[in-house]
């Protein structure tokens, strides 16, 4: 999900969205939109931040795309982004 990363950006001023599959990452995406720390990392990012359902809504317009996946979900992850960016 990239939340690691996200940290950084959003300390500089920069306004990341997160996706992630609804079938993974429910909970994590729902505890950072609310400011809450990750369920399973424990850690909070320093602000709530702005999470989507799909990755077209992630994606669109962005300035940078990162994709925090493991090896074996980034080529499906990886197209999946390319068909909206």
């Amino acid at each position: 999900m990239g939340s690691g990363f996200g940290r950084p950006a959003l300390e500089r001023g920069h306004e990341p969205v997160y996706w992630g599959p609804d079938w993974l990452d429910v909970p994590a995406l729902e505890a950072l939109a609310a400011g809450a720390p990750h369920p399973d990392l424990g850690v909070a990012l320093p602000q709530p931040v702005e999470t989507v359902s799909e990755i077209g809504e992630a994606v669109r317009g962005a300035d940078l795309i990162a994709l925090a996946v493991t090896s074996e979900g980034a080529q499906w992850v990886s197209e999946e982004a390319a068909e909206h960016a």
